[in-house]
Protein backbone atom coordinates (compact mmCIF):
# COMPACT_ATOMS: atom_id res chain seq x y z
CA UNK A 1 0.00 0.00 0.00
CA UNK A 2 1.11 3.43 -0.19
CA UNK A 3 1.87 5.63 2.36
CA UNK A 4 0.92 9.22 2.68
CA UNK A 5 1.71 11.96 5.50
CA UNK A 6 -0.99 13.37 8.08
CA UNK A 7 -3.61 15.72 5.94
CA UNK A 8 -4.39 19.33 8.23
CA UNK A 9 -7.16 21.42 7.92
CA UNK A 10 -10.44 20.58 6.71
CA UNK A 11 -11.76 19.96 3.44
CA UNK A 12 -14.68 22.48 1.75
CA UNK A 13 -17.88 21.12 2.40
CA UNK A 14 -19.48 18.65 -0.96
CA UNK A 15 -22.66 20.45 -2.47
CA UNK A 16 -25.64 17.86 -1.71
CA UNK A 17 -27.49 18.46 -6.02
CA UNK A 18 -28.93 15.04 -7.16
CA UNK A 19 -29.88 13.43 -9.99
CA UNK A 20 -32.25 10.78 -11.68
CA UNK A 21 -34.30 8.05 -10.68
CA UNK A 22 -32.71 4.44 -10.78
CA UNK A 23 -33.99 1.69 -13.19
CA UNK A 24 -32.33 -1.54 -12.37
CA UNK A 25 -30.24 -2.57 -15.51
CA UNK A 26 -30.93 -6.04 -17.16
CA UNK A 27 -28.89 -8.51 -15.46
CA UNK A 28 -25.93 -9.82 -18.29
CA UNK A 29 -26.25 -12.81 -19.97
CA UNK A 30 -23.63 -13.44 -22.39
CA UNK A 31 -20.20 -15.70 -22.11
CA UNK A 32 -17.33 -13.95 -22.35
CA UNK A 33 -14.18 -15.39 -22.73
CA UNK A 34 -10.58 -14.30 -21.46
CA UNK A 35 -7.96 -14.15 -24.33
CA UNK A 36 -5.74 -17.20 -24.54
CA UNK A 37 -6.46 -21.01 -24.02
CA UNK A 38 -9.58 -21.70 -21.01
CA UNK A 39 -8.46 -23.89 -18.53
CA UNK A 40 -10.39 -26.11 -15.86
CA UNK A 41 -12.82 -24.05 -14.48
CA UNK A 42 -12.09 -25.42 -10.77
CA UNK A 43 -8.33 -25.09 -10.89
CA UNK A 44 -7.86 -22.17 -8.51
CA UNK A 45 -4.29 -22.15 -8.93
CA UNK A 46 -2.04 -19.09 -8.02
CA UNK A 47 1.64 -18.49 -8.09
CA UNK A 48 3.76 -16.64 -5.20
CA UNK A 49 5.59 -13.62 -6.27
CA UNK A 50 7.38 -11.56 -3.61
CA UNK A 51 5.64 -8.99 -1.68
CA UNK A 52 2.70 -11.75 -0.86
CA UNK A 53 1.00 -11.21 -3.88
CA UNK A 54 -0.45 -14.13 -5.69
CA UNK A 55 -0.28 -14.07 -9.34
CA UNK A 56 -3.38 -16.11 -11.19
CA UNK A 57 -1.71 -18.71 -13.30
CA UNK A 58 -4.94 -19.35 -15.18
CA UNK A 59 -7.45 -17.05 -17.26
CA UNK A 60 -11.22 -18.07 -16.40
CA UNK A 61 -13.92 -18.21 -18.71
CA UNK A 62 -17.26 -16.78 -16.74
CA UNK A 63 -21.11 -16.77 -17.67
CA UNK A 64 -22.23 -13.79 -16.28
CA UNK A 65 -25.57 -14.83 -15.06
CA UNK A 66 -26.79 -14.06 -11.80
CA UNK A 67 -28.45 -16.35 -9.72
CA UNK A 68 -32.44 -15.68 -8.43
CA UNK A 69 -31.95 -13.65 -5.42
CA UNK A 70 -30.36 -10.74 -3.85
CA UNK A 71 -27.29 -9.66 -1.51
CA UNK A 72 -27.78 -10.59 1.91
CA UNK A 73 -27.53 -8.83 4.89
CA UNK A 74 -25.68 -10.58 7.56
CA UNK A 75 -27.15 -11.80 10.41
CA UNK A 76 -25.64 -10.50 12.92
CA UNK A 77 -26.36 -6.85 11.60
CA UNK A 78 -29.97 -4.86 12.25
CA UNK A 79 -32.05 -5.29 9.07
CA UNK A 80 -32.84 -1.68 7.53
CA UNK A 81 -35.69 0.13 7.86
CA UNK A 82 -38.66 0.13 5.17
CA UNK A 83 -36.94 2.02 2.10
CA UNK A 84 -37.33 5.45 2.07
CA UNK A 85 -37.13 8.28 -0.61
CA UNK A 86 -34.92 11.08 -1.08
CA UNK A 87 -36.43 14.66 -2.73
CA UNK A 88 -33.37 15.37 -5.02
CA UNK A 89 -32.74 19.27 -5.94
CA UNK A 90 -31.91 20.27 -9.82
CA UNK A 91 -28.47 21.37 -10.39
CA UNK A 92 -30.63 24.36 -12.15
CA UNK A 93 -33.53 25.12 -9.88
CA UNK A 94 -32.02 25.91 -6.75
CA UNK A 95 -33.92 24.23 -3.59
CA UNK A 96 -36.37 23.03 -5.78
CA UNK A 97 -37.70 19.42 -5.18
CA UNK A 98 -37.79 17.04 -8.73
CA UNK A 99 -37.74 13.75 -8.50
CA UNK A 100 -36.82 11.56 -5.25
CA UNK A 101 -34.68 8.19 -5.37
CA UNK A 102 -34.65 5.04 -2.87
CA UNK A 103 -32.32 5.69 -0.27
CA UNK A 104 -31.66 1.85 0.12
CA UNK A 105 -32.29 -0.52 -2.87
CA UNK A 106 -31.36 -4.10 -2.53
CA UNK A 107 -28.89 -3.69 -0.07
CA UNK A 108 -27.12 -0.89 -1.71
CA UNK A 109 -27.15 3.22 -0.58
CA UNK A 110 -28.01 5.95 -2.10
CA UNK A 111 -25.15 8.63 -3.19
CA UNK A 112 -26.73 11.72 -3.88
CA UNK A 113 -25.37 14.22 -6.49
CA UNK A 114 -22.80 16.38 -5.56
CA UNK A 115 -19.07 17.16 -5.44
CA UNK A 116 -15.64 15.91 -4.18
CA UNK A 117 -12.29 17.57 -3.16
CA UNK A 118 -9.81 15.28 -4.82
CA UNK A 119 -6.02 15.29 -3.75
CA UNK A 120 -4.32 16.79 -1.25
CA UNK A 121 -2.19 20.28 -0.74
CA UNK A 122 0.09 19.09 2.06
CA UNK A 123 3.68 18.40 1.18
CA UNK A 124 4.40 14.99 1.87
CA UNK A 125 1.49 14.05 0.29
CA UNK A 126 1.62 12.39 -3.41
CA UNK A 127 -2.00 12.66 -4.27
CA UNK A 128 -2.05 16.14 -6.03
CA UNK A 129 -3.25 18.75 -6.96
CA UNK A 130 -6.19 19.27 -4.94
CA UNK A 131 -8.84 19.68 -7.24
CA UNK A 132 -13.20 19.11 -7.30
CA UNK A 133 -15.04 16.69 -9.06
CA UNK A 134 -18.82 16.95 -9.64
CA UNK A 135 -20.07 13.21 -9.20
CA UNK A 136 -23.58 11.98 -10.62
CA UNK A 137 -26.05 10.46 -7.95
CA UNK A 138 -25.24 6.57 -7.97
CA UNK A 139 -26.10 3.65 -5.57
CA UNK A 140 -23.19 1.77 -2.98
CA UNK A 141 -22.95 -1.68 -1.48
CA UNK A 142 -23.54 -1.17 1.81
CA UNK A 143 -21.09 -3.57 2.65
CA UNK A 144 -17.76 -5.24 1.20
CA UNK A 145 -18.96 -8.34 -0.27
CA UNK A 146 -18.70 -11.63 1.69
CA UNK A 147 -16.95 -15.08 1.46
CA UNK A 148 -20.62 -16.46 1.17
CA UNK A 149 -21.89 -14.00 -1.40
CA UNK A 150 -18.58 -14.78 -3.32
CA UNK A 151 -19.05 -18.12 -3.37
CA UNK A 152 -22.38 -17.68 -4.74
CA UNK A 153 -20.73 -16.37 -7.27
CA UNK A 154 -18.00 -19.08 -8.35
CA UNK A 155 -20.30 -21.83 -7.35
CA UNK A 156 -22.80 -20.33 -10.32
CA UNK A 157 -19.96 -19.37 -12.93
CA UNK A 158 -16.77 -21.81 -11.94
CA UNK A 159 -14.80 -18.90 -11.55
CA UNK A 160 -11.09 -19.52 -9.79
CA UNK A 161 -11.80 -19.54 -6.10
CA UNK A 162 -9.20 -17.26 -3.57
CA UNK A 163 -6.52 -19.59 -2.28
CA UNK A 164 -7.23 -19.28 1.03
CA UNK A 165 -10.29 -21.44 0.34
CA UNK A 166 -9.72 -25.14 0.20
CA UNK A 167 -11.71 -27.19 -2.08
CA UNK A 168 -13.56 -24.22 -3.55
CA UNK A 169 -15.31 -23.46 0.44
CA UNK A 170 -14.04 -20.39 2.50
CA UNK A 171 -12.73 -21.65 5.91
CA UNK A 172 -15.42 -21.97 8.48
CA UNK A 173 -16.71 -18.90 10.15
CA UNK A 174 -15.77 -16.47 7.70
CA UNK A 175 -19.08 -16.11 5.58
CA UNK A 176 -19.48 -12.85 7.44
CA UNK A 177 -16.02 -11.84 6.34
CA UNK A 178 -14.77 -9.72 3.37
CA UNK A 179 -13.90 -11.89 0.34
CA UNK A 180 -10.00 -11.19 0.16
CA UNK A 181 -7.36 -11.89 -2.20
CA UNK A 182 -9.65 -11.17 -5.29
CA UNK A 183 -7.80 -9.48 -8.28
CA UNK A 184 -9.10 -6.58 -9.71
CA UNK A 185 -9.92 -8.93 -13.04
CA UNK A 186 -11.91 -10.65 -10.19
CA UNK A 187 -13.70 -7.81 -8.28
CA UNK A 188 -14.70 -6.70 -11.79
CA UNK A 189 -15.92 -10.33 -12.96
CA UNK A 190 -18.33 -10.25 -10.41
CA UNK A 191 -19.57 -7.12 -10.43
CA UNK A 192 -20.96 -7.52 -14.02
CA UNK A 193 -22.36 -11.05 -12.96
CA UNK A 194 -24.00 -9.40 -10.64
CA UNK A 195 -25.84 -6.74 -12.89
CA UNK A 196 -23.57 -3.93 -11.01
CA UNK A 197 -19.96 -2.43 -11.28
CA UNK A 198 -17.03 -1.25 -9.68
CA UNK A 199 -17.50 2.37 -8.64
CA UNK A 200 -14.90 4.72 -9.52
CA UNK A 201 -12.31 6.18 -7.84
CA UNK A 202 -14.13 9.68 -7.55
CA UNK A 203 -17.08 8.44 -6.55
CA UNK A 204 -15.54 5.99 -3.81
CA UNK A 205 -14.38 9.38 -2.01
CA UNK A 206 -17.30 10.72 -2.33
CA UNK A 207 -19.22 8.09 -0.71
CA UNK A 208 -16.66 7.91 2.14
CA UNK A 209 -16.66 11.11 3.11
CA UNK A 210 -19.61 11.82 3.05
CA UNK A 211 -21.86 14.96 2.58
CA UNK A 212 -19.55 17.29 5.14
CA UNK A 213 -16.69 15.59 3.28
CA UNK A 214 -14.77 13.82 6.31
CA UNK A 215 -11.11 13.16 6.44
CA UNK A 216 -12.20 9.49 7.56
CA UNK A 217 -15.74 8.15 6.96
CA UNK A 218 -16.56 8.75 10.22
CA UNK A 219 -15.45 12.39 11.15
CA UNK A 220 -12.13 14.45 10.94
CA UNK A 221 -10.03 13.45 14.08
CA UNK A 222 -8.36 10.25 14.27
CA UNK A 223 -10.33 7.28 16.33
CA UNK A 224 -9.77 3.69 15.85
CA UNK A 225 -12.64 2.50 17.96
CA UNK A 226 -14.41 3.86 14.99
CA UNK A 227 -13.34 1.44 12.05
CA UNK A 228 -10.90 -1.22 11.66
CA UNK A 229 -7.43 0.50 11.41
CA UNK A 230 -5.32 -0.96 13.78
CA UNK A 231 -6.59 -4.58 14.98
CA UNK A 232 -3.94 -6.37 12.02
CA UNK A 233 -7.06 -8.58 11.49
CA UNK A 234 -10.33 -8.82 9.08
CA UNK A 235 -13.37 -8.48 11.04
CA UNK A 236 -17.02 -9.39 9.67
CA UNK A 237 -18.86 -6.61 7.54
CA UNK A 238 -20.69 -4.12 9.14
CA UNK A 239 -18.49 -4.55 12.99
CA UNK A 240 -18.36 -0.65 13.22
CA UNK A 241 -20.67 2.08 12.74
CA UNK A 242 -22.22 3.56 8.86
CA UNK A 243 -21.18 6.78 7.60
CA UNK A 244 -23.32 8.94 6.99
CA UNK A 245 -24.65 7.54 3.88
CA UNK A 246 -25.53 4.56 5.70
CA UNK A 247 -21.99 2.50 4.29
CA UNK A 248 -20.04 0.77 6.64
CA UNK A 249 -16.10 -0.20 6.97
CA UNK A 250 -15.65 2.91 4.04
CA UNK A 251 -12.46 3.37 6.46
CA UNK A 252 -10.21 0.26 7.03
CA UNK A 253 -10.88 -3.34 7.34
CA UNK A 254 -10.26 -4.23 3.89
CA UNK A 255 -8.83 -2.30 0.71
CA UNK A 256 -11.58 -1.81 -2.40
CA UNK A 257 -10.92 -1.94 -5.53
CA UNK A 258 -12.34 0.81 -7.58
CA UNK A 259 -12.65 0.90 -11.45
CA UNK A 260 -10.17 4.05 -11.91
CA UNK A 261 -6.44 3.16 -13.40
CA UNK A 262 -3.80 4.49 -11.06
CA UNK A 263 -2.92 7.57 -13.08
CA UNK A 264 -1.70 10.78 -12.03
CA UNK A 265 -4.50 13.64 -10.76
CA UNK A 266 -6.46 15.50 -11.79
CA UNK A 267 -9.13 13.37 -12.13
CA UNK A 268 -10.76 13.05 -15.41
CA UNK A 269 -13.29 10.48 -16.07
CA UNK A 270 -12.94 10.99 -20.01
CA UNK A 271 -9.47 10.64 -20.23
CA UNK A 272 -9.18 6.87 -20.61
CA UNK A 273 -8.66 6.04 -16.73
CA UNK A 274 -12.39 4.52 -16.94
CA UNK A 275 -12.06 1.88 -19.30
CA UNK A 276 -12.35 -1.49 -18.62
CA UNK A 277 -10.60 -3.08 -20.97
CA UNK A 278 -7.29 -0.91 -20.59
CA UNK A 279 -3.98 -2.38 -19.33
CA UNK A 280 -2.13 -0.61 -16.18
CA UNK A 281 -2.66 -0.71 -12.61
CA UNK A 282 -5.70 0.22 -11.00
CA UNK A 283 -6.54 1.94 -8.15
CA UNK A 284 -7.55 0.44 -4.66
CA UNK A 285 -9.14 2.48 -1.49
CA UNK A 286 -9.77 3.36 1.91
CA UNK A 287 -7.69 1.40 3.94
CA UNK A 288 -7.08 -1.71 5.73
CA UNK A 289 -6.73 -3.21 9.25
CA UNK A 290 -3.05 -1.90 9.60
CA UNK A 291 -3.31 1.53 7.70
CA UNK A 292 -3.03 3.18 11.14
CA UNK A 293 -3.68 7.28 11.12
CA UNK A 294 -2.43 8.44 7.74
CA UNK A 295 -2.84 5.79 5.45
CA UNK A 296 -6.27 5.38 6.49
CA UNK A 297 -7.88 9.14 4.91
CA UNK A 298 -10.07 8.76 2.87
CA UNK A 299 -7.66 10.99 -0.09
CA UNK A 300 -5.17 8.72 -0.05
CA UNK A 301 -4.81 5.94 -3.23
CA UNK A 302 -3.08 2.86 -3.50
CA UNK A 303 -2.09 1.50 -6.46
CA UNK A 304 -2.65 -2.17 -7.51
CA UNK A 305 -1.50 -4.73 -10.57
CA UNK A 306 -4.76 -5.85 -12.09
CA UNK A 307 -4.03 -9.52 -12.08
CA UNK A 308 -2.83 -9.87 -8.32
CA UNK A 309 -4.66 -9.94 -5.03
CA UNK A 310 -3.11 -9.56 -1.47
CA UNK A 311 -5.23 -10.85 2.02
CA UNK A 312 -5.92 -6.91 2.29
CA UNK A 313 -7.90 -6.46 -1.13
CA UNK A 314 -11.89 -6.68 -1.27
CA UNK A 315 -14.30 -4.91 -2.95
CA UNK A 316 -18.09 -3.43 -2.95
CA UNK A 317 -19.78 -2.69 -5.64
CA UNK A 318 -21.74 0.18 -7.55
CA UNK A 319 -25.01 0.88 -9.71
CA UNK A 320 -26.10 3.96 -11.40
CA UNK A 321 -28.96 5.52 -10.33
CA UNK A 322 -31.03 5.79 -13.01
Amino acid sequence: DAAASAASGKEPDDSEERSEPMRNKPVLKRREEASGATPPPNSGKSTEIPGNIQSRGDTDVVIYRKKEGTRKTPKNIEPSPEEKTVPLTSPTSGNSPTKSLAREVDGMMLIPEGSVTLGSDETFDKEKPMHRVQVAAFYMDKYEVTNREYKEFCDATGHTVPRYWNDRIYPKGLDKHPVVEVTWKDAAAFAQWAGKRLPSEAEWERAAKGPNSFRYAYGNRYDPSKANTDTRKVSPVGSYPPNEFGLFDMTGNVNEWTSSLHQPYPYDREDGREDPNALGSRVLRGGSNFSGENNARCLVRMEGLADHGTPSDSFRCARDAR
